[in-house]
């Protein structure tokens, strides 16, 4: 793309942006407040991205080692986005960040505005002056989309950062000063450890551009990051330190490589770059990044940002936002606007586009790969996301859902294993969690309309991922029916999430007419009633020998088979086949007491304690929101004829989990899971099982709500009686007809639809009971 092509595009979306402010004349972007989710649990970081931007550009607030005494130290799980709110310090802004992951990585290149003394160390949030970080004040700081600012008290210099989507932008306004520096630390990351760095190296092309990269050893363990660095202004002076401890310096040891020497290469660098500043004068660094080299990072920057007009950029990013932001247009309360919004702008941050502006990216197999005809993209947390996140996507964006999934199969045809990503970033799979979650979906996507991939090679991949018996005791799971404990401490949980896993599959190959792969991957589906003990009315963990494993507890997250999670919450893991869990469990008035039970009995810590991503924050008496598995158990009381009490709880866990302060998310937010899971619970139903057609409805807490669907279709929801007290439905109806159904299908609501609701304060317990429930395997089947 040539510059009058880009400024056209430029012209273009801010005009597109203007159009629809000037239609309902609300800046969406003044809802968002991305502090909330910045202290504990949250895991969420306040800087500057564009919607799926590679570039996360975020404050990092302190220098936490993932490693403590050559064990894991707890307290870095704090820091998975980089940043804590109640810190008091900042270290310096790094252009990577994951957004609400219990686990992490990144945080690449860190650059710190500094005055005076140079410091090429960070120092300690207890003595900052003995390093590079400075001290600031939350009254000094500012965050919206696409906009982070902050005065950086220890130097007097004025932070502002903003982004394209491959290319960070700085602004620093700097005091007179003669000694200014801009220090570049390429040993500094998240979850970082001695020897995380494998190699790095950076070059000065001339007085305002740096180029350099560097390999770490992390989650992603082969991370291969590139950049080009441009100032405004030229250098003075520069420098850079290698703090390793060499051995064989070769015949590089006649050159003294610390001053003004245009190439260094080591694992510890950190680098600075000099200026003399006038009061208030400003000094603007682009920095823009490729997976695949230097001069795939020039390029970027040059088609992003071909000039040094921050505002510009800062003003552009913000209507990129407007636009993402505007595809949901609600009417409800000041603080109900507030958490919508935010969660709606975390839902956009990931997964990312990774790929050069020409299309290359660097695969699984570390070569280098063109997208040909789709984008691609990196950072899929799917055992989470797979459940709202991408459900949502598939609605109100079908074109990236299918790039996404084009990523997908070529991971799948890029991987020595013949899978689709587990959990994978940066052109890595992390094998994080369990299941093989990309699955759903596809499988969802498709069902749902979305075209644009190779159907047949998606079920290819999909077999491929559930048959290769290396994978998280496959082999057990294919010759068994069931994970045994001595195979796996987790192996009950692995068990039921690749039951649903094999029940999507079954569903994507009966739309393609493949009878026998439907026969093998349907009885598949089935295996969770291996695992189901009928005496305790748990699903529990099995032994090899058949047997089930004492002593048991139910309460208990620690070594009852279960990952993340206890008896109680997983044994409600079964979303393709509810009715058939019923069954089991004794019926549908005992299983409403059940889950009953469930929402107000009390957990004591005890039994979560060594769990570190659950904690009293999430729980809502043994139910767990804070973490993914539970996500769709509210909404099960559907299937129970008792849908008023689905309304009652999904009306209980927004009012008390998702709040408007920094420490308001009750659990990671986990790459916009958790904020999937509350857009759509406002606007009244939700995804139960992702491969299905259906949502299950819950009740909306908005007014009203139009929807801009991917097809260009309109979903408008009314309910102009809903409040705080007016939770539970009294009546429905879908473009004008009466609903008395628990659920919508998807072809309900793809052409446009308007659904209204009746709100009141006592349930109308006749309502979405007397008709047809949501279908599960087991009464399709009968």
């Amino acid at each position: 793309m040539n510059h009058y092509s880009l400024l056209l595009a430029v012209l273009c979306l801010l005009c597109i942006t203007k159009t629809n402010a000037q239609k309902n004349g609300t800046d969406y972007t003044k809802y968002v407040d991305p502090f909330i989710g910045t202290q504990e649990m949250g895991h969420t970081f306040p800087g500057a991205c564009v919607p799926f931007g590679m570039v996360q550009l975020s404050p990092d607030t302190d220098t936490i080692s993932y490693e403590a005494n050559g064990k894991y130290n707890r307290s870095v799980y704090r820091y998975c986005a980089g940043y804590q709110y109640e810190d008091k310090t900042i270290v310096g802004f790094s252009h990577t960040h994951l957004s609400g992951t219990g686990h992490s990585d990144l945080g690449d290149f860190l650059i710190m505005p500094t005055v005076g003394k140079l410091q090429l160390n960070p120092g300690t949030s207890k003595h900052p002056e003995s390093g590079y970080r400075s001290r600031f004040q939350h009254k000094n700081e500012k965050a919206s989309p696409g906009y982070y600012s902050v005065q950086l008290e220890d130097y007097n210099v004025k932070a502002e950062l903003t982004t394209s989507e491959r290319t960070g932008f700085h602004q620093y306004t700097f005091p007179k000063n003669d000694a200014a520096h801009i220090i570049l630390d390429l040993n500094h990351g998240i979850y970082n450890y001695p020897g995380k760095v494998l190699w790095s190296q950076l070059r000065v092309e001339n007085d305002t551009l740096v180029t350099g990269y560097r390999i770490t050893r992390g989650w992603a363990r082969t991370n291969y990051l590139y950049f080009a660095m441009v100032f405004s202004k030229p250098i003075k002076s520069y420098g850079c330190k290698n703090d390793e401890q060499l051995v064989y310096k070769g015949f590089w040891r006649k050159f003294d490589q610390t001053k003004n020497f245009p190439e260094m290469a080591g694992r510890k660098l950190t680098a600075h770059f000099d200026f003399a500043t006038e009061e208030n004068e400003q000094i603007k660094v682009k920095f823009a990044l490729s997976a695949v080299s230097t001069l795939g990072a020039i390029n970027n920057l040059k088609t992003e940002i071909p000039h040094f007009d921050f505002e510009k950029t800062r003003v552009l990013a913000k209507a990129k936002w407007q636009k993402e932001l505007s595809r949901i247009q609600i009417q409800a309360s000041e603080e109900k606007m507030k958490t919508f919004y935010t969660s709606l702008y975390h839902t956009c941050i990931n997964p990312i586009e990774y790929m050069d502006v020409d299309g290359k990216y660097r695969g699984i197999d570390h070569n280098i790969h063109q997208a040909d005809g789709f984008t691609n993209y990196s950072v899929f947390s799917l055992w989470d996301t797979y459940r709202a996140l991408h459900p949502f996507l598939t609605l109100i964006h079908p074109k990236r859902t299918s790039d996404m999934i084009n990523s997908m199969l070529a991971h799948y045809e890029q991987s020595v294993h013949g899978m689709l990503p587990i959990w994978s970033h940066f052109g890595n799979e992390n094998w994080c969690m369990i299941g093989y979650h990309a699955v759903p979906v596809i499988v969802d996507a498709w069902m749902k309309g979305v075209r644009g991939f190779d159907v047949n090679k998606a079920l290819e991949a999909c077999i491929s991922s559930a048959t290769y018996k290396h994978y998280d005791k496959l082999d057990e799971y294919m010759k068994r029916g069931y994970v045994p404990y001595e195979a796996s401490s987790v192996g009950s949980s692995i068990t039921l999430e690749y039951a649903y896993d094999d029940w999507t599959i079954a569903q994507l190959s009966k739309a393609l007419n493949k009878q026998e792969i439907t026969q093998q991957f349907e009885k598949r589906s089935t295996n969770w009633r291996h695992i189901f003990d009928k005496s305790t009315g748990f699903v529990r963990a099995k032994l090899a020998n058949g047997e089930w494993k004492t002593p048991f507890d139910p309460l208990n997250t620690h070594h009852e088979g279960f990952i993340e999670g206890n008896a109680w919450n997983y044994s409600l893991y079964v979303p393709h086949d509810v009715s058939g869990l019923i069954e089991l469990m004794g019926g549908k008035k005992r299983f409403s007491t059940h889950l009953d039970s469930l929402f107000t009995m009390h957990l004591p810590d005890k039994y979560f304690e060594n769990t570190e991503d659950i904690t009293r924050e999430g729980i809502m008496g043994c139910y767990v929101h804070g973490n993914e598995p539970s996500h769709h158990v509210p909404y099960m009381y559907n299937w129970a004829n008792t849908p008023w009490k689905t309304q009652e709880r999904i009306a209980q866990i927004m009012k008390t989990k998702y709040l408007n302060k920094p420490d308001g998310l009750c659990g990671n937010d986990d790459c916009g899971q958790m904020s999937a899971w509350y857009i759509f619970s406002s606007l009244g139903f939700y995804p139960v099982c992702p491969g299905s057609t259906e949502y299950a409805i819950g009740a909306p807490s908005v007014k009203h709500a139009t929807m801009q669907l991917g097809n260009g279709k309109v979903l408008t929801i009314e309910a102009p009686n809903a409040s705080i007290e007016n939770i539970y439905i009294q009546s429905m109806s879908v473009n004008g007809k009466k609903w008395n159904k628990s659920y919508l299908t998807h072809e309900d609501i793809s052409n446009g639809a308007t659904i209204t609701f009746k709100m009141g304060k006592r349930p109308n317990k006749s309502w979405g009971r007397k008709l047809a429930i949501p279908h599960s395997y087991s009464s399709v089947k009968k």
